[in-house]
C-alpha cells in the first residue's frame, strides 16, 4: 500500500497536469459546469409549478419518514410485522431516487434524469405489489425456500444466482398484475402502459435518447459551438416532466402504506396528502389536454393498482415467515 508521500506526489503529478487557473478541471470541465448551471437555471426557471409541487411532495414524503422513524424509536419497532423495517427502507430508497433524478434535472440533465426513473417505476411497482399483496417479500428478495446463512457466512455462487432468478421473477408478476396480462386492464390500455415501459430503455441501454439530441444538437444550425455540457431540448424536458408527474403522483398514492396501524391519527398530515392528491389532479389535467394516448392508460392503471389514500396502513401478507 503506497505511503503518505507517495499518495500526495500522485496528487500533485494529477494538479501539475490537469490544473487550470490553479484548479483541477478548471478548463473544459469548468465549461460544462458552466453549462450545467445556465441550462439547469432555465428548466427550474420554465417549471416552476414542477419545481414548486415535487420539492412539496418529497418535503411531505421526508416528513411522514421521519415521523415514522420517530414512532418506532419511541415505541418500539412492531415485533409482529418482521418486514416493516424492509419497506421503510424501500421507502426511504424511493425517496432519495427521485431526489437524485430532481438533481440531475436541476442542472440540465433532463434525460440522464429520465433514465433514473426507470429504476423509480420499479421501485414503486414493487410496493406496489406488496400493498396490495400480490407477492411476498421472501419472493421479492430471493428468500423464499433459501437455506438459512450462518454467522459470518454468505450463500455461496449458485445460491446468489437463485436469489436473482426469484427476484426477476416476483418482479415479473407483479409487473403482468399492474400493466399486463394479468392487470384486468383493457388491452388498448396495456399496449399502451407497454410503449411507455419501452421508451425507458431507450435511455437506460446505451443512453440512445442522449445520443440523438446530441447527434441532432451538433449538426443543428442553432448550435454553433461545441458543448460539453447539456444542451436544453424542449422534447427531452416534457419526458421527463410528464413521467415525473406520473411517478410522484403513484409515490404519493403509495406513502400512507409505510405507516404502522398504530400510527397516531394526525388530521393534518391527512389534509397534506389530500392537498398534494388534489394538485397532481390538477396538473394531470393539462397533461390529458396533451391528446396523449398514455394519459387516459395511466389514469386507469393508476386508479385500479393506486388506490390508496389517508386510510392505508402497512399490512403483511398472512402467514409469510422472514427467511
Amino acid at each position: 500500500m503506497a505511503n503518505a508521500e507517495e499518495i500526495k506526489a500522485w496528487q500533485d503529478k494529477l494538479k501539475a497536469t490537469f490544473a487550470h487557473g490553479g484548479v483541477v478541471g478548471g478548463k473544459f470541465l469548468q465549461s460544462a459546469k458552466d453549462t450545467e448551471a445556465r441550462v439547469g437555471r432555465a428548466f427550474c426557471d420554465k417549471f416552476l409549478g414542477h419545481r414548486i409541487l415535487t420539492d412539496s411532495l418529497l418535503e411531505f414524503f421526508g416528513e411522514t419518514l421521519h415521523s415514522q422513524w420517530a414512532l418506532n424509536n419511541r415505541i418500539g419497532w412492531p415485533q409482529n410485522q418482521p418486514h416493516y423495517s424492509m419497506c421503510l427502507m424501500m421507502f426511504l430508497t424511493v425517496f432519495r431516487t427521485i431526489r437524485a433524478s430532481e438533481v440531475l434535472s436541476e442542472n440540465g440533465y433532463a434525460l440522464q434524469a429520465y433514465a433514473m426513473q426507470r429504476g423509480i417505476k420499479e421501485q414503486l411497482f414493487v410496493l406496489c405489489g406488496v400493498a396490495n399483496q400480490m407477492e411476498q417479500f421472501g419472493a421479492l428478495f430471493g428468500w423464499k425456500d433459501m437455506p438459512q446463512v450462518k454467522d459470518g457466512e454468505g450463500w455461496d455462487y449458485e445460491a446468489r444466482r437463485r436469489t436473482a432468478a426469484q427476484r426477476r421473477k416476483g418482479e415479473a408478476i407483479i409487473r403482468e398484475k399492474i400493466m399486463r396480462s394479468n392487470s384486468d386492464l383493457s388491452k388498448e390500455v396495456q399496449a399502451e402502459l407497454l410503449r411507455w415501459e419501452d421508451l425507458f430503455n431507450w435511455e437506460v441501454h446505451r443512453a440512445l435518447l442522449s445520443f440523438f439530441l446530441a447527434s441532432k444538437a451538433l449538426t443543428d444550425d442553432r448550435y454553433k459551438q461545441f458543448e460539453l455540457g447539456p444542451v436544453q431540448d424542449d422534447m427531452a424536458d416534457a419526458m421527463f416532466m410528464n413521467r415525473s408527474m406520473e411517478l410522484n403522483w403513484m409515490a404519493l398514492r403509495l406513502i400512507p402504506f409505510m405507516r404502522r396501524a398504530d400510527t397516531p391519527v394526525n388530521e393534518d398530515w391527512s389534509n397534506k396528502w389530500k392537498l398534494l392528491d388534489e394538485s397532481f389532479e390538477f396538473m394531470f389535467k393539462g397533461f390529458v389536454e396533451l391528446g396523449k394516448k398514455i394519459a387516459p392508460a395511466f389514469r386507469e392503471m393508476l386508479e385500479k393498482k393506486f388506490k390508496f389514500g389517508v386510510g392505508t396502513h402497512y399490512a403483511e401478507m398472512p402467514g409469510e415467515q422472514k427467511k
